[in-house]
């Protein structure tokens, strides 16, 4: 579910102050007489026909007390998923079908921006969000591949990966709107997840070393595996919670312009850890064992070269042997 930074698409802002100066703001009330999201829907419904019905309406009003002749001001955002033409003359569309030239310097107390998103440009989009994650987790794999061996640093890139996989199919699961926030969010959820691994493989790395002088078995890195989780829990714990607690603050009472950003925050930080508790040091284990046979494979086969050089040839004359 792309939002409007994503597709082709458009949306006008319309901001009013001092209400009362515009009678032909009547047109966007309804019955009771209250500006609400079904009258602007029905208005530009009416105004531009059935292809003029906008995917999203946002009205707040600004006042007060509750009465309609005390408010000072009403914001109104009105977006659509396709491309619509008609909106590249929308302010003077409504300035004319609400009569807003009618009161002098009506400039001072009205303001419409309408803004349209081509094709191309939601293209573009697209490949800029796709082009700077990509260059995020290229970025942490360098720095990991000079830090750990590769095995932590596929470990680690694989899990960053996961981790954007799974917040995006729950996004998409969910059907919750994907707008440019997402982007802060992905790259937010790559620290998280590359945070809470690089403390974690420190920690096995440690005592790799400190066990059995480094001459360590499958059994034993079950048990150093275990070890870690077990000692990085406490700050894993307390770092979550630190940051989940203000995450769902904004949930509850955010604005709608936050809301997206920290559901995402909220579903990476969640994959993160189920990620880097369950599935990283699986993956990890694996990786080494293979690393481990890989090493045992071409010992044995330098091995068998150093054995074979040792031997001495025969010398074979022709006509002798």
């Amino acid at each position: 579910n792309f939002g409007t930074d994503f597709v082709e698409s458009g949306n006008v802002t319309i901001t009013i102050k001092n209400y009362d100066r515009f009678e032909g703001l009547t047109k966007l009330e309804n019955e009771d007489g209250e500006i609400t999201v079904e009258s602007v829907e029905d208005y530009f419904q009416t105004m531009y026909g059935e292809f003029g019905t906008p995917d999203k309406v946002h009205v707040e009003t600004y006042t007060e007390n509750s009465s309609r002749t005390e408010i000072e001001c009403i914001d109104i955002k009105v977006e659509y998923k396709d491309y619509f033409r008609q909106l590249e003359n929308v302010e003077e569309d409504l300035v004319l079908d609400l009569d807003l030239d009618s009161t002098v310097n009506y400039e001072d107390y009205v303001l419409i921006a309408s803004y349209q998103s081509s094709p191309l440009t939601a293209q573009t989009t697209i490949l800029n969000t796709l082009l700077s994650v990509g260059i995020a987790i290229v970025v942490m794999a360098i720095y990991l591949m000079i830090r750990f061996r590769y095995t932590y640093s596929i470990t680690l890139i694989l899990a960053m990966i996961s981790n954007l996989l799974i917040t995006f199919a729950l996004f998409a699961i969910f059907r919750i709107e994907m707008t440019v926030s997402f982007v802060l969010a992905a790259l937010t959820i790559v620290l998280f997840t590359a945070n809470y691994s690089i403390v974690l493989f420190d920690r096995i790395r440690e005592l790799c070393k400190e066990t059995n002088h480094g001459k360590i078995n499958q059994n034993d890195r079950f048990e150093i595996v275990n070890r870690s989780l077990a000692s990085t829990f406490n700050r894993t714990a307390i770092v979550t919670l630190s940051m989940f607690m203000p995450l769902l603050v904004l949930v509850i009472i955010g604005t709608s312009a936050t809301f997206n950003f920290s559901i995402a925050l909220i579903l990476g930080l969640v994959a993160s850890v189920v990620t880097n508790t369950f599935i990283a040091p699986r993956l990890w284990l694996f990786l080494e064992r293979k690393h481990v046979i890989r090493i045992k494979e071409k010992s044995v086969k330098r091995g068998k070269e150093r054995k074979q050089s040792n031997e001495l040839e025969e010398l074979t004359i022709p006509g002798i042997n």
